[in-house]
């Protein structure tokens, strides 16, 4: 997977790919300093280091529809990894840090494991890498402009330990105690993105 340009913001990275107007990848460093008391704003905008004709835009939102239901905004890092600084929680609101989302899967079993993981992250600092799957090159656009992920996919590395595990969530509504039944290797998720 060839990104098109490579973003640092305050405290997540990522690689963005023009034709999705999404990420391909975005990575964190999470650990109990990154979590606070700032209060989420739901201000998502454009980022402003991304063109403008490259950039998602909230209007590709609405009436949107992601596998049978509506499309959420949907972060792949975490808004409530990053409520100890302001800025950066602001940050997280960019929409090169979103994706089309399947309402249900970003409520449900998407936050069910963005709890976990910055749970986790509270005792043992990790890194976390997170982005789309795209299962066809053919892939549907929202709004005509920005794909739609089949997948998504969390990797959590603890750098300490050297261990890791990895989910694979399809893009559909799923029940929350299926998750175990989600984790893939890291192999895997390097063959569904192309991301080596």
């Amino acid at each position: 997977a060839k990104a098109d340009q490579y973003i640092c913001h305050s405290q997540y990275a990522f690689a963005y790919k023009y034709a999705t107007k999404t990420a391909i990848y975005v990575t964190q460093y999470l650990s109990s300093e990154s979590v606070g008391s700032y209060a989420r704003k739901n201000a998502f905008k454009q980022d402003p280091k991304i063109p403008k004709q490259h950039a998602a835009r909230l209007a590709d939102y609405k009436n949107s529809d992601c596998n049978g239901a509506r499309c959420d905004r949907g972060h792949l890092a975490s808004a409530q990894d990053f409520t100890a600084c302001e800025s950066c929680l602001a940050e997280s609101f960019y929409l090169s840090n979103i994706v089309p989302q399947n309402y249900k899967n970003n409520q449900v079993i998407w936050k069910y494991l963005e709890n976990k993981t910055r749970l986790y992250a509270m005792q043992r600092p990790i890194y976390v890498i997170t982005g789309p799957v795209y299962a066809k090159p053919n892939y549907l656009l929202m709004g005509g402009r920005v794909a739609i992920p089949d997948k998504l996919f969390k990797v959590l590395i603890d750098p300490a330990t050297g261990k890791s595990i990895a989910f694979m969530v399809d893009n559909v509504d799923l029940p929350v105690g299926s998750l175990n039944g989600l984790v893939v290797s890291i192999a895997r998720v390097e063959e569904a993105t192309g991301i080596i």
